[in-house]
């Protein structure tokens, strides 16, 4: 795995808990970042959060404008295929 390569950092670091804790928090926020304030969560326990952007006309824009939340079940390589796509 990756991390052991990192023996030092996780050492240091207990990732093992601070990483549940810090998914559980990004669903949280998330929900409200992504779908926007007062909308329903989706049924999800953990998140992590990405700010997907492409280069286009010399700056960065968003591949999904207001977000877009991808289920475990979803394919991020479909849905970044899909956003390159349509722009």
């Amino acid at each position: 795995a990756g991390t052991s390569f990192h023996v030092g950092e996780v050492t240091r670091n207990p990732f093992h808990l601070i990483q549940p804790a810090w998914m559980l928090d990004n669903m949280r926020r998330g929900s409200e970042l992504v779908g926007g304030q007062g909308q329903q969560a989706p049924d999800f326990t953990f998140a992590t959060l990405y700010r997907a952007c492409r280069w286009r006309q010399g700056g960065l824009e968003p591949l999904w404008p207001g977000g877009k939340q991808l289920s475990l079940d979803a394919s991020p390589a479909e849905a970044l295929e899909m956003a390159s796509q349509a722009g």
